[in-house]
């Protein structure tokens, strides 16, 4: 599974401020640009992104619970490394 990450520029994930449809995760933004970033299963609409101020970051390859975990390549990296 493939996860879209989005990061909140205007505030912090709470009811009501983000889409909850297909929403997997919320994490803290370590780089302190967003205030938090947020996991979905699919890719949010662009009226999505508008209306609740999300910038799109890319894609992360999510970790199936079937995968052993030493058979993961690589590690996901905050800073994109």
């Amino acid at each position: 599974m493939i996860f879209s990450i989005y990061g909140m520029r205007l505030r912090g994930c709470s009811p009501g401020c983000q889409p909850k449809d297909g929403l997997v995760m919320r994490r803290d933004d370590r780089t302190g640009k967003y205030h938090d970033k947020l996991s979905y299963n699919r890719r949010l609409t662009e009226k999505e992104e508008r209306d609740y101020e999300l910038d799109y970051l890319g894609e992360l390859p999510g970790v199936s619970l079937r995968q052993p975990f030493n058979n993961l390549s690589k590690p996901y990296n905050e800073e994109g490394e």
